[in-house]
Order: structure tokens, then C-alpha cells, then sequence
């Protein structure tokens, strides 16, 4: 079992917040590039006045897709940090301070990088929400990094 537990140090939690906005914008956008084609087709068979409404509302979804995570990581001050990250039987496990718990199979990590202070996971899949994954050395309280190295095949 290897396990990463405490407070990330001030230099990690800011990649964090950068990579958890970086991954909510990309989401955002995403939704909203296909709602906008929804919008548009629905909008064809629609009167003028709409069409002018739909002028108004594009540009607030666009700057609310933009600037939401923004004000997400500002109001949720540290409830979205990870807590606990657990490596057990092929099982990575993340606790985060609001409670919150998610689970990953081992097989599902595309990537993982190391930033010298920590290591990053990235996973498989298409929304897949990588950016709690965050194992600080120095937060290792049981297992060793040659564990995790080897669980996780880092080179």
C-alpha cells in the first residue's frame, strides 16, 4: 500500500489551481461550442427577436465559460484539495477535504509526470477529471517513491 497524506505545500497547490482551471475551462468551452450549434439550428426556425436575444445570451455563456472556474476555485477556498491519495490492490483512491471520495484503476493512467516536488496522474478517457491527482513526495506516509514507481511504471 502506498499513501500520500496531508496539506499540499503553497508551490503545488498553486499548479493545482491552474491545472483544475485549466481542465474546468476546456470542459466549459467544449459545452458551449455544442450548445451553440444546438442554439443556432433552434434558432432557424425562430422569429428575429430571438435571433437578437441570441446575440446577448452567446456572449454571457462565452465569458460565464471562461471565468467559472475561476470563481469556483475563489468560493471553494481549499474544500477541493486532495487529501488522502491511496494506492492499494491496483486501486488509486483520493479523499478531498470536502469529503468527497473517487476512485481509479491503476490501468486507467495515461500519464505521470514528476514536477521534482510531486508527481501528476493523468487518466484515460474523454472528461476525465485528472487534476485532484496530485502526489507530493514529501507527503508520503507509507510505501516508498521505488513503490510507486514501480506500480505506476515511472522511468
Amino acid at each position: 500500500m502506498i499513501e500520500f497524506k496531508g496539506e499540499l505545500a503553497e508551490s503545488t497547490l498553486k499548479f493545482y489551481k491552474k491545472r483544475m482551471v485549466r481542465s474546468r475551462q476546456g470542459t466549459n468551452i467544449f459545452f458551449l461550442v455544442f450548445g451553440l450549434l444546438m442554439l443556432t439550428f433552434f434558432s432557424a426556425f425562430c422569429d428575429v427577436g430571438k435571433i437578437i436575444i441570441f446575440f446577448i445570451v452567446v456572449p454571457v455563456l462565452a465569458i460565464a465559460a471562461a471565468f467559472l472556474p475561476y470563481l469556483m476555485i475563489k468560493v471553494s477556498k481549499d474544500r477541493l484539495v486532495p487529501k488522502c491519495i491511496t494506492i492499494n490492490d491496483g486501486v488509486i483512491s483520493l479523499i478531498i477535504n470536502s469529503g468527497s471520495t473517487d476512485s481509479r484503476k491503476i490501468e486507467q493512467v495515461k500519464a505521470v509526470k514528476d514536477y521534482g516536488e510531486y508527481y501528476t496522474l493523468t487518466f484515460k478517457g474523454f472528461f476525465t477529471v485528472s487534476s485532484f491527482y496530485i502526489c507530493q513526495k514529501d507527503l508520503l506516509t507509507q510505501g516508498s517513491i521505488e513503490e510507486l514507481k514501480f506500480c505506476l511504471q515511472i522511468s
